[in-house]
Order: structure tokens, then C-alpha cells, then sequence
């Protein structure tokens, strides 16, 4: 079962029904980690050329949407304004990154007003 299946099906679904914001940024950092640690030691293997490619694409193309994706999801729990700050950091932070454009959606759909019921 790869990393992604573990935190996505087991860890994150129980914190995220409980709104628990903090341990789900806990878990959802650590599965970061774990990922990172992981490319680490595939670009440390004896044919070090690909993978060491796929490393520094974790690094320069995975790790910012998965914190993007953190973002969402933590604004989605119910903290808009942590999430919103730290999504338009993310956003600067990233500028140029392939995912800008659709970043920038993400962001102003979150922040258009929703119609009252």
C-alpha cells in the first residue's frame, strides 16, 4: 500500500470528521515528511540519476500541492481565515509553480461569498 493510501483512507478521514485542525496539520506534516525522507532515500539508491530527478520533482512540484491540498482542506474543516492566510502566502511563495493558475481559482472561489439559505 503506498504512503499517499495510508494517510488518505486511515489517518486524515477520522481528524478531518472531528475537525480536528491541529492533529490533522500534525499528520498531514508528518505524512510530508515521510515522503520527503522517502524520496531521500530512492535518490540515495545506486542509480542515483532518475531518481534523483524524482526527488528534486517531489520537492519542486509535489510538496507544494499536497501543502495546497492541506490548505483546502484544513479551510474546508472549517478554519477559512488560517487557511485563507496561509494560502495566499502559499501562493506567493510558489509563484511560477505549474499549479499557480488553478491555485488562484482555488483561492478565489474560496473567497467569493456563499448565497444565505
Amino acid at each position: 500500500m503506498k504512503l499517499e493510501d495510508v494517510y488518505k483512507k486511515h489517518i486524515l478521514p477520522p481528524l478531518a470528521e472531528k475537525k480536528d485542525v491541529a492533529a490533522y496539520r500534525n499528520a498531514w506534516g508528518k505524512w510530508m515528511s515521510q515522503e520527503a525522507k522517502l524520496q531521500e532515500v530512492r535518490a540515495a539508491a545506486p542509480d542515483k540519476g532518475e531518481r534523483s530527478a524524482a526527488y528534486e520533482r517531489f520537492l519542486v512540484e509535489k510538496r507544494p500541492q499536497m501543502l495546497w491540498d492541506l490548505e483546502k482542506a484544513i479551510f474546508e474543516m472549517g478554519d477559512q481565515k488560517g487557511a485563507a492566510l496561509a494560502m495566499l502566502s502559499h501562493l506567493e511563495a510558489h509563484a511560477g509553480h505549474k499549479n499557480e493558475i488553478q491555485w488562484t481559482k482555488d483561492f478565489a472561489a474560496y473567497l467569493e461569498p456563499k448565497p444565505s439559505e
